[in-house]
Formats: structure tokens, C-alpha cells, sequence
């Protein structure tokens, strides 16, 4: 794989595989974690509390979002599967859920929406990094945790129907490179 010279600065998948390395995550929560998902229970201090301490793979996140293009760091060699792990993305999707589903039960669905929509972005830019198939599958992870959120935030939402078909059409968008 020949790889472009993209500065780290400039480069999304830098920004993403450090909020990956940062990410911190109660592995005995995962249970309370997947029921606040599907909307049958909710503890918002314990949201705060997982939120504030990934206060930093916010930012990362963010600043990846913010960059044009992404790729991956170095070319792969053949023992080199991937650099980043399949379950840290989707701790990652489900991170970036909460979020949303905070920021909804607070009475910002426009911004939930647009939150749970930033999972796509990030998880197109992952799956086009010019990575191994691993990072394809890391990418596309990401990508359905944004499809399970919006499905369950669609249950509950007062959003209209033009609002909705608009989040519909940007999702078209969201489709990986073909090379």
C-alpha cells in the first residue's frame, strides 16, 4: 500500500486511534451500558461519571471529525493485522451513544441526532484509511453504532418528518472509498 503524505495534524485516523488508546471503559458496566442503549433504563450519574472521565476522546474525536482526510499511519506489514482494536471501536460507538442519548433525555434531540450522526462520519473515515480489512470491520462498527442509536432515538423522538429525511439523505453520504 502506498501511503499519501498527510501530516498527523491533518490526518483523522491519527486523531481516532489516540481517543481509541485513551478510551476508558468499566468492562462491568457493559450490561447497564447495552440496557441504556435500548432506551429500558437510564442512570444519568453514571453517564456523567463515563462521559467526564472520556472528557479527552471527546476532544480527539472531535479533532479528528474536523480533519479532511484520513489515512491510515504507517503500511501494514503482512504479520500486521491492524493498529487499532475491533472491541475499543466499539466501546467508542457506545461512548459516543451515551452522548447522544444524554444530551436527548435532556431535551436536545437535534443535537443527539447530530451526535449519534458523527459515528458515521468517523466510522466512514476509519473504514476509507486505506487499512486492512480488520480496520474495514473497525470502521464499519462505528458506523452501526450510529444505526442502532438513531433507530432507538427515532422511537422517542418529536423531530419532524423533514428533519428525519434530512439525517436520511446525510447518511447516503457516508459511504466508504472505493479504492
Amino acid at each position: 500500500i502506498e501511503l499519501l503524505d498527510i501530516p498527523n495534524e491533518e490526518n483523522a485516523y491519527y486523531y481516532f486511534k489516540q481517543a481509541l488508546e485513551k478510551l476508558e471503559w468499566p468492562e462491568d458496566k457493559d450490561e447497564l451500558i447495552d440496557t441504556m442503549l435500548d432506551g429500558t433504563e437510564w442512570d444519568q450519574d453514571f453517564v456523567d461519571d463515563l462521559l467526564n472521565t472520556n472528557a479527552q476522546v471527546f476532544e480527539l474525536f472531535e479533532q479528528g471529525l474536523a480533519c479532511e482526510r484520513s489515512q491510515i499511519l504507517e503500511a501494514p506489514r503482512y504479520e500486521q493485522a491492524a493498529d487499532i482494536d475491533y472491541a475499543d471501536c466499539k466501546k467508542l460507538g457506545k461512548l459516543v451513544s451515551l452522548r447522544a442519548w444524554s444530551l436527548f433525555r435532556h431535551g436536545e434531540e437535534k443535537r443527539a441526532f447530530d451526535e449519534a450522526m458523527k459515528l458515521a462520519a468517523c466510522g466512514q473515515m476509519i473504514q476509507s484509511s486505506r487499512g486492512s480489512l480488520v480496520q474495514y470491520f473497525c470502521g464499519a462498527v462505528i458506523r452501526h453504532a450510529c444505526f442502532d442509536c438513531i433507530i432507538e432515538l427515532i422511537n422517542d423522538t418529536t423531530l419532524g418528518a423533514t428533519t428525519l429525511r434530512n439525517y436520511s439523505l446525510a447518511l447516503d453520504e457516508y459511504r466508504p472509498n472505493e479504492d
